[in-house]
């Protein structure tokens, strides 16, 4: 992923962290990516054209999306794990 979509090293590392301490965000988070690789290929996008904030930002709103599908978003609507951090 750090090659791939240029993410820098504290970045990495957060994400690294979540996919760590939850199983229930690793999941969310995979889910999210491969919809988000679904639709890139529906834009006739490359997904190593997305780098950096902007692959981070587009997986973030995926992140979202997924969560808000889910049971835990009643309860904690803003639980959802945070990719960028400077926010």
């Amino acid at each position: 992923m750090q090659r791939r979509h240029k993410i820098d090293k504290d970045s990495l590392e957060h994400i690294e962290t979540i996919y760590l301490n939850s199983s229930a965000d690793m999941e969310l988070m995979n889910d999210a990516y491969d919809n988000l690789k679904k639709s890139v290929r529906k834009q006739d996008i490359k997904m190593t054209d997305l780098t950096g904030l902007k692959f981070l930002a587009k997986w973030q709103v995926e992140i979202q999306n997924q969560y808000e599908n889910s049971e835990k978003f009643k309860q904690f609507p803003k639980g959802y794990p945070k990719l960028i951090t400077s926010e």
